[in-house]
């Protein structure tokens, strides 16, 4: 309504809101951008978000998906 444009950043969240993460993953998916993190930064990446309000968003989000024939990226992407 006001013409203005926005660019999300990181709008699957580093691949947490593709669905390839579960709720009791102890770590990320190798050759996955979390993992590089968890290289980089240390288990500290993980941990960061690995709670239960990630986890109530990414599962709302895969609920949406699964009612909607959607992948969970599609959903987070619109």
């Amino acid at each position: 309504a006001e013409g203005v444009g926005i660019i999300p950043w990181s709008p699957l969240q580093g691949g947490w809101l593709t669905g390839k993460y579960r709720r009791g993953m102890s770590e990320a998916a190798p050759g996955t951008r979390e993992a590089r993190y968890q290289r980089e930064l240390g288990r500290e990446a993980w941990r960061e978000r690995d709670n239960d309000e990630t986890w109530r968003v990414v599962e709302a989000v895969v609920a949406v998906a699964e009612e909607t024939g959607r992948t969970p990226a599609q959903v987070s992407l619109r």
